[in-house]
């Protein structure tokens, strides 16, 4: 986010829209006992994110294949979402190759490694992970409420650090980064990621899986942190490609990328987090021998 993104103030607005749509798109899938409208953002915003990166690749004179990394995410979002792992592994081996292959055709240089290397970027920092929400909205008893708290843990932390950061923040936080992120903001994000926590934690069942409300908070800070890395790791991609947005769909706010680049990262955490502590929980409660 650059200074100017930060005092804009279309940025609240929007962002207050969108956040109606996804919360408006839970409660339906809510109501019908359903999560194929959670999956059908997921399918929808993380190749739109992918395209994104190529997209800012090739505007810094790159040119990675673009078309093969897209493919990629579709097998990781079919094999995600149908539970077919076997078919779309194959389908990943099948474009590596032809990805490999396209790669000789334009000549062992450097360029082309760094092309090949951005290809498997994208399809790791924004396919491989952004696909991990799909197992996330499937935890078994809490994938709803992990889906949606992870979303408003994430999401509440970042309005929360751009409060903060507007009006407490002096010390930056990586000035040849992100220059408008500050310390202060990012305390004041993780304050906010615990208390969103908590409250997730007491109203829903994801409470049980994190032990009350305190686990909720402890929850926040660990994903709220890990949302913040994310937006500073998307930040040093468009700063490494000399691009200011990942494109301009949203006025104030960017891209689809730029709106997701914390979730990336607080998703995938999220989720392998409460495996661990339901694999814990079930350890614990199972009869000792003997």
């Amino acid at each position: 986010m650059t200074p100017a993104q930060a005092r804009d103030p279309r940025r609240i607005v929007i962002g207050a829209l969108l956040g109606a749509v996804v919360l408006g798109v839970l409660v339906w899938d809510h109501a019908r006992g359903a999560d194929d409208a959670a999956l059908g953002l997921v399918a929808v915003l993380v190749p739109t994110a992918l395209f994104e990166v190529y997209a800012m690749a090739g505007g810094a004179g790159f040119r990675p294949f673009w078309r093969l990394g897209l493919a990629a995410c579709g097998c990781l979002l079919v094999g995600r979402i149908s539970g077919r792992s076997s078919p779309a592994a194959l389908g990943l081996f099948v474009l590596a190759v032809a990805a490999s292959a396209a790669a000789l055709r334009r000549g062992p240089d450097r360029e082309t490694v760094l092309d090949l290397a951005l290809t498997a970027l994208g399809v790791a920092y924004v396919a491989w992970l952004g696909a991990i929400f799909v197992d996330l909205r499937r935890l078994d008893a809490v994938g709803e409420s992990a889906f949606l708290g992870t979303i408003l843990v994430t999401k509440l932390g970042d309005a929360g650090a751009y409060f903060a950061g507007r009006s407490l923040g002096r010390r930056r936080l990586a000035p040849r980064v992100s220059p408008a992120k500050t310390w202060e903001g990012a305390l004041g994000g993780a304050v906010v990621s615990a208390a969103t926590g908590a409250a997730v934690a007491s109203l829903s069942p994801l409470g049980a899986a994190v032990g009350g409300w305190c686990g909720g908070m402890a929850f926040g800070i660990v994903v709220g942190i890990a949302g913040q890395l994310g937006d500073l790791s998307e930040s040093l991609l468009k700063r490494g490609l000399a691009a200011k947005d990942s494109a301009r769909w949203f006025a104030g706010m960017g891209g689809v990328l730029d709106l997701i680049d914390s979730l990336l990262y607080a998703g995938p955490l999220a989720y392998f987090l409460l495996r661990a502590l339901a694999a814990a929980q079930g350890a614990a409660s199972a009869p000792s021998a003997g």
